[in-house]
């Protein structure tokens, strides 16, 4: 036996063939419903539908690439201190040009050192010394070329020097050098400058200890204070 409930309209009483045609009439209804954007009939037309998916670049430089058409590229370029297991869940750090996975060490207001399981309304700072592989070079590039005397090649270029040269293989000189802790401490330090755009400054500042000092005047473009280091401020990042 079928079971209509009653929904307070009068004319779809149960029984007989009412609640037949109330619900002819719902399907019918609903059929007329189209979220189409495009004007009626134009399906019917030989025309192809897409939407616009921009899928160029908009960053190469990491400081300034939060969109996801960026991350082919800066993933294939630059490698982070940790990243994650492609296959293990739940997720699992790594480390990638970081020797190994470190854990923090915790300090009070004070700076006095706090056990592993101090609760957390007493850690005021965590502390994380991160040791860089060795042997890691950056790709050869004329920025790294030095002379005889270990002078860099094309650090101080006049106008004019730069002539023909539009790429970095059109100079006669490259070079390389170890990637070392404060490369890391640099880029850090590079999310305060107003030259690029810096997404993720106001969180960073939150977090690292000393690097909102870095933040330059709003009506400023210079980049302040990137001769220092953020572990006179009290940055928890130890450079070895």
């Amino acid at each position: 036996m079928h079971r209509f409930l009653r929904s307070g309209s009068a004319g779809c009483a149960p029984g007989g063939w009412r609640p037949t045609l109330c619900g002819l009439a719902l399907m019918c209804a609903l059929a007329a419903c189209d979220n189409s954007p495009h004007p009626p009939g134009d399906a019917a037309t030989n025309t192809l539908f897409s939407a616009v998916i921009e899928t160029s670049p908009r960053h190469l430089d990491p400081t300034a690439s939060y969109w996801n058409n960026d991350t082919p590229y800066t993933y294939q370029i630059y490698e982070p201190p940790y990243g994650y297991h492609c296959l293990k869940r739940p997720f699992q750090l790594v480390p990638k040009t970081a020797a190994q996975v470190v854990q923090p060490r915790y300090v009070d207001a004070a700076g006095k050192p706090l056990p592993d399981d101090a609760p957390p309304e007493q850690v005021a700072q965590s502390i994380y010394d991160v040791p860089i592989k060795p042997g890691i070079l950056f790709q050869p590039h004329p920025a790294f070329a030095v002379d005889g005397q270990g002078r860099h090649r094309y650090h101080a270029m006049k106008p004019g020097e730069l002539a023909d040269r539009r790429t970095p293989l059109d100079f006669e000189q490259q070079g390389t050098r170890e990637l070392v802790a404060e490369d890391f401490v640099y880029a850090l330090k590079r999310h305060a400058t107003t030259r690029v755009t810096t997404p993720i400054f106001s969180t960073f500042a939150e977090v690292v200890v000393g690097l909102k000092a870095y933040e330059p005047p709003r009506n400023s473009r210079r980049l302040v204070g990137l001769s220092g280091q953020l572990s006179e401020a009290g940055c928890p990042v130890s450079c070895r």
